[in-house]
């Protein structure tokens, strides 16, 4: 696998959490929306870092 350069990762770090914002917006609106959709990315990397599941976006 071809290692990503970091403004590439967090380029996509970002579109996944303004995706995400967006998807959730009416079922996590308030400040435990935004909360959920900062942590999201965190645990995505970490599972992916550990090699857990693979990343389908």
């Amino acid at each position: 696998m071809r290692p990503y350069s970091p403004r590439t990762v967090e380029t996509a770090e970002a579109t996944f959490t303004e995706t995400l914002a967006e998807l959730t917006a009416d079922t996590l609106g308030g400040p435990s929306g935004l909360a959920t959709a900062q942590i999201l990315p965190e645990l995505r990397s970490a599972c992916e870092r550990d090699r857990i599941g693979l990343p389908t976006g």
